[in-house]
């Protein structure tokens, strides 16, 4: 089901738009393995790293490195809910 809303969420990023896929689950096959399918089918879309956009509002110090395109928050790490977010980019419309 994630797969077919992103993949609808997806037809109404513009060229050059951003796309965040977040949930509320720290489960591989629900957000990684989403990711995986969905760029495998949609060559318009790239990962985008996500530590430069987390820092420009503020949100630090969560491990993440420069090239990672993705955050999972565990609560027993991050003291909060399982959470998974990924930044993706629409690098043409036309692919």
């Amino acid at each position: 089901m994630q797969l077919d809303i992103l993949s609808n969420s997806a037809k109404f990023v513009r060229c050059g738009g951003y796309l965040i896929y977040s949930t509320c689950s720290i489960f591989r096959q629900e957000n990684e393995d989403v990711i995986e399918q969905f760029l495998s089918t949609n060559t318009d879309f790239e990962p985008v790293p996500i530590k430069q956009y987390l820092s420009k509002h503020g949100i630090n110090n969560l491990g993440i490195g420069d090239d990672d395109y993705y955050l999972t928050l565990y609560p027993h790490v991050n003291n909060t809910d399982g959470f998974f977010i990924c930044r993706l980019r629409r690098t043409d419309l036309f692919s």
